[in-house]
């Protein structure tokens, strides 16, 4: 690289770190400040590879166990292809009752979730290994940094966030020490599916 490149590339460099430190800091919550993770919690909602349980009173035939297949939906016996993709198990039984409603006289319908699907998480930043890593539903930010190998020695300890964007846009911080021992709020923090992980 001749010298004048070699200016440039260093002069580059110093107007992005003065740009970077212009930049106001991101608003952030605290975990701890979240409450219990019942109330953390975001209203489910159904996907791919969730398995679902249909139950219509009365009506064994209509009845059972399903998979959601990989364009969100399934196949309902009568009824035929339902897509449930997005929607709560709320929503979900209100559809198809309406699917229904044209088969039986006043079809009464539950759908419940009974096994999740795994969730898929991106951890970036100051980490060992980033990338996106599906873990079991229901797993912690601890889990999601080990997946990661763990943080870098540049990693800050007390600068581990979790971007979330459903149902709104939050970013949630930690600090390492905190998140172990089952009486730490910070500890029973669990992720989402989509959530961004990022060490600075």
């Amino acid at each position: 690289m001749s010298g004048g490149l070699v200016r440039a590339f260093g002069v580059w460099c110093a107007v992005c770190v003065v740009i970077a430190s212009c930049v106001p800091p991101q608003p952030f919550v605290w975990a701890s400040r979240l409450g219990k993770p019942d109330e953390q919690a975001s209203v489910y909602r159904i996907g791919p590879g969730d398995e679902i349980y249909v139950l219509v009173a009365d009506q064994q035939a209509l009845s059972g166990l399903f998979t959601i297949g990989p364009d969100g939906s399934y196949i309902q016996p009568v009824v035929g292809n339902v897509a449930l993709n997005g929607l709560t198990p709320k929503e979900a039984t209100q559809q198809l009752t309406a699917r229904l409603a044209g088969i039986l006289v006043r079809p009464q319908v539950t759908v419940s979730v009974t096994k999740r699907r795994p969730i898929r998480v991106s951890v970036i930043g100051e980490v060992q290994r980033p990338g996106r890593f599906e873990l079991p539903y229901d797993e912690s930010v601890l889990s999601a940094l080990a997946s990661a190998g763990g943080l870098t020695e540049f990693g800050d300890r007390d600068s581990i966030y979790v971007v979330r964007r459903e149902p709104h846009l939050l970013r949630i911080r930690f600090r390492l020490r905190d998140l172990s021992g089952p009486e730490a709020i910070s500890a029973r923090f669990r992720l989402n599916d989509s959530d961004v992980l990022v060490v600075e």
